[in-house]
């Protein structure tokens, strides 16, 4: 996907090839985590079962990927029970 292209006529496409398959990125197809996948339901809709990966997030809202993982912190410092855990060695 190029810089400054949000998801867009490609991720339909790539929407109707991939249907039966929600942990792929909706946009560039690459598998998502869990997450990703909490961090669409947040920025973008609850109710998503369609999902992109933090680089197609960060296209998508002009950002940095960096600042989609900084908001995965924060919603995970927050308590938000939809991000995994962090493990602790």
């Amino acid at each position: 996907m190029s810089e400054g292209t949000k998801p867009g006529r490609a991720a339909a496409a790539f929407e109707r090839e991939n249907a039966g398959n929600p942990e792929t990125c909706l946009s560039c197809g690459r598998p998502v985590s869990q997450d990703e996948i909490a961090v669409t339901k947040k920025l973008i809709n609850r109710g998503a079962v369609r999902f992109y990966c933090v680089l197609c997030l960060a296209v998508y809202f002009e950002v940095k990927p960096e600042d989609i993982l900084e908001r995965i912190r924060y919603f995970r410092q927050t308590g938000c029970t939809l991000f995994a855990r962090e493990s602790k060695p």
